[in-house]
């Protein structure tokens, strides 16, 4: 799909499109949004999505449009779903419709690919074992693309509603060998007493790790003054550094990670001269840790009721990255169409862009030259449009501090540390 810009450059197979008239929610659309989709994004997509909608359907027959453009090695596709894998989705169709399944090859133009998926595909109808399918993590890209056909087609589809992911920490304790105890010594409940605690204990040691990694992180003022912890107090025109926030700086929006760095930073800064950097609320009382309040609403992040932008470390993209002019105007109107509604920045040749709320002239700017990376003015994120991702680098400094003195006069505060640094 690559946001409605891949052949046949139309929006009609975007997420929300879902049918109209009595057909409506009967249309499931899964876009990619980036190339090189394996198996583990395909396979996602069938647990997730495909299968649970297509039981709930329950059909009579099932007709496969078998076409094997994204497989392996296809030349137009440039996709690398392996041909095991399409065994594997052909095998979790076959028990609908009581196994009334149709395949009619389609696309395709890579002779061995085709041969070789077919094979697995009709080995599959035949229940023939199949070979093992090796899985590694799905991309950002592409959990993205799923969520948001959740959030859509679950208006439609029970079976849709009632997904919910377990937490990614472990919640359960570990096995443990059991010593022999006297059972009449025990009280009731003592047991179920004993393994709460136990998981307690797991959890607030995981809490304290991550306060510990929090105290690390340090923030580096253009006078030289440093924050080494949250309750470390300086008041030399420092910045106030409060953790629970997500890394915005200078009043720049608020969005999590998007100015000042790092996303995973642990403090706001207001740039009032004479305050004091303290991690205390003014009860005295400990303001809870981003991490903490991530893990506290975990499951209204996954399900789409809230939502952080979590950007990536590392691009292949940042070479690119071109010394950055001696002026750039935040208020410059878009190259293309004139508006000044919301605008980017190349940070490859400086040319100012509209945004993909408004006319999408980033992003056709940056597929159309492969200038991948570019800058937000208004809240000096950064976007890669070949990782489909958020970067933050240290690479990408001066040209955030450039912005950010246009904005608000001042330099935007230095938030990596030296492991972070490239070499």
């Amino acid at each position: 799909y690559d946001n409605g810009s891949f052949f046949p450059h139309s929006k009609a197979g975007n997420y929300d499109v879902i049918g109209t008239g009595p057909g409506i929610g009967f249309n499931v659309n899964i876009p990619w949004n980036r190339r090189k989709m394996g198996d583990a994004e395909y396979i996602a997509a069938f647990q997730q999505v495909v299968l649970p909608i297509a039981y709930q359907f329950n059909p009579e027959l099932v007709l496969i449009s078998a076409g094997f453009d994204a497989c392996v090695g296809d030349p137009l596709g440039h996709y690398n779903v392996s041909p095991e894998a399409y065994g594997l989705f052909t095998h979790w169709l076959s028990p609908l419709a009581n196994g009334r399944l149709i395949l009619a090859l389609e696309g395709g133009y890579n002779v061995n690919s085709i041969s070789y998926a077919m094979t697995m595909c009709t080995k599959a109808l035949l229940n023939d074992p199949l070979p093992s399918v090796t899985v590694s993590v799905p991309c950002s890209s592409a959990i993205s693309s799923i969520k948001n056909v959740l959030k859509v087609q679950r208006n439609y589809w029970c079976n849709l509603v009632f997904q919910v992911a377990l937490p990614k920490e472990n919640v359960l304790p570990e096995a443990v060998v059991s010593i022999p105890v006297d059972e009449g010594a025990l009280s009731p409940g003592t047991e179920q007493k004993i393994a709460f605690e136990r998981l307690e204990t797991e959890k607030c040691g995981k809490v304290e790790d991550l306060e510990v990694k929090m105290k690390n992180l340090r923030v580096e003022h253009k006078d030289g003054d440093k924050c080494k912890d949250s309750e470390q107090s300086c008041s030399s025109g420092a910045a106030k550094v409060q953790p629970g926030s997500a890394g915005t700086a200078g009043g720049s929006g608020g969005s999590s990670g998007t100015a000042g760095g790092s996303g995973a930073s642990s403090g706001s800064c207001s740039g009032a001269a004479g305050s004091s950097c303290s991690g205390e609320q003014a009860g005295g009382s400990k303001k809870q840790t981003l991490q903490e309040y991530f893990a506290e609403n975990f499951q209204a992040l996954n399900d789409g009721e809230m939502f952080a932008v979590i950007p990536i470390k590392d691009c292949p993209h940042l070479e690119l990255v071109a010394d950055v002019p001696e002026q750039i105007d935040i208020k410059s109107p878009c190259a293309e169409c004139g508006s000044v509604e919301e605008n980017w920045v190349c940070l490859i040749c400086y040319t100012v862009h509209c945004a993909r709320s408004v006319n999408e002239h980033a992003m056709f700017h940056g597929v159309a030259l492969e200038h991948p990376l570019t800058l937000s003015f208004t809240d000096l994120s950064v976007w890669c449009y070949g990782c489909e991702a958020y970067i933050d680098n240290p690479r990408l400094y001066p040209a955030r501090n450039k912005i950010h003195q246009a904005k608000f006069n001042q330099e935007l505060p230095w938030t990596y540390n030296e492991f972070e640094l490239a070499p």
